[in-house]
């Protein structure tokens, strides 16, 4: 070209000699044949209900589908098929990236099918790739059984603290992004979500809500928080706490008047608030103090099979923030969390469990996979806040209407 160097020329041709190398030793060839392509790979995905396709070589293409992981087909990939269908995706440049052993990520558009995050690592050498539908449609709080409950109260709230727990792939991604929706719709405020990956995309509301993404949008999560100040927030989001500057920093933004909600992993409520100390690691009973006095709600979500066999649905404890659970956490006395639940006739997992068994969503098999016989109570829980508290709505028989979600 004119103007160009016979360095510039040679570099070039240095890079795309190379380029070549890489994607012969990673199998991959642009006229390798398969009978299928990634599109009908995603295709058979979502049309099945899966939202995670999983590419790696030595075995088929799979599907997680609720829980389960399905093979899409009998035949292996060979590391050729895997590769050719992997590096399909990327540019030179993030073939280059992926040559040099470093994770791949981006989110890419099907015409038909919408929208997936690619994960493209290496496996044993060989390219290889994750695949997650980025979904639109998101729960209604009355799909989860929450309408009416102390969360849709809390979510009406000025100010304070909400934890979001429950085991990894439990739902509540779903859950989070529920709640996030609510508010959106139904409260004129300005909401900053701050996640370590976009999983859902929210349509606008009557509300305001930023979407931030870890690595792309902000370099990190503390970052994101100071940054959110500038940004005029109402509500606080943050799908993870990582470390204790984020810790620290949510509880100085509850307190300052906003109301936050996170998400933290843990097997139940007092778990969660026990990680939530260990995570602010200090023996200041001050930053104890405040932490108990912003704590509004902890919610645990757990998955249980439904009777009807078609998947799988939600159960919650619901931990409020009363005087004594204040005073348990500003003590670091979480094991007494669990027995305040029972005593102020709180939302223990048991309870919903019976509710669910009582209206025909779960058998008492399934109940008893997830909690002890003396826990089940079929008897409805008290008041324990005031005396227009009404019962999450559940609905009272499986039909073909009841949802069925991709759990996140």
């Amino acid at each position: 070209m004119a103007g160009e160097s016979p360095e510039g020329v040679g570099s070039n041709d240095l890079l795309l000699r190379l380029l070549g190398s890489m994607e012969q030793q990673l199998g991959y060839s642009s006229h390798n044949q398969l009978a299928y392509n990634i599109s009908q790979l995603l295709g058979v995905a979502v049309k099945n209900g899966g939202n995670l396709l999983h590419l790696n070589p030595g075995g088929p293409p799979m599907v997680r589908i609720q829980d389960e992981l399905v093979n899409i087909g009998s035949g292996n990939l060979t590391r050729e098929q895997c590769s050719h269908l992997v590096m399909s995706l990327l540019n030179p440049e993030q073939r280059r990236l992926l040559f040099q052993g470093r994770e791949v990520n981006f989110t890419m558009q099907d015409a038909v099918l919408g929208g997936f995050r690619v994960h493209a690592y290496l496996d044993r050498g060989c390219a290889a790739a994750s695949l997650q539908q980025v979904l639109t449609e998101i729960p209604k709080l009355v799909e989860l059984g929450l309408s009416g409950s102390a969360v849709e109260r809390f979510l009406s709230e000025p100010s304070g603290l909400m934890l979001l727990t429950g085991r990894p792939r439990c739902g509540k991604i779903n859950t989070f992004a529920a709640l996030l929706s609510y508010i959106n719709q139904n409260r004129k405020v300005r909401i900053v979500s701050i996640e370590p990956q976009i999983h859902i995309y929210h349509a606008p509301g009557q509300g305001t809500l930023i979407q931030r993404e870890v690595g792309v949008d902000t370099q990190s999560f503390a970052q994101a928080i100071r940054q959110a100040r500038n940004q005029d927030p109402d509500i606080l989001a943050v799908g993870g706490i990582p470390d204790r500057e984020t810790a620290d920093a949510l509880i100085q933004e509850a307190a300052a008047g906003r109301l936050v909600i996170a998400l933290v992993d843990g097997a139940n409520c007092a778990n969660a608030v026990e990680q939530y100390t260990r995570a602010i690691y200090t023996d200041d009973a001050r930053v104890l103090a405040r932490l108990g006095h912003v704590v509004k709600l902890v919610v645990c979500q757990y998955l249980v099979n439904r009777a009807d066999s078609r998947g799988k649905a939600p159960a919650f404890e619901i931990l409020e923030g009363t005087p004594d659970v204040q005073r348990a956490i500003a003590t670091a006395d979480t094991s007494s969390l669990f027995h305040i639940m029972r005593e102020e006739g709180m939302q223990t997992l048991g309870r919903h469990l019976s509710r669910l068994l009582d209206v025909g969503w779960i058998t008492k098999e399934e109940a008893l996979q997830h909690v002890d016989h003396s826990e089940l109570d079929l008897a409805e829980p008290s008041d324990y806040t005031s005396g227009d508290y009404e019962e999450p709505v559940v609905a009272p028989t499986l039909d073909d209407m009841a949802p069925l979600m991709n759990w996140l």
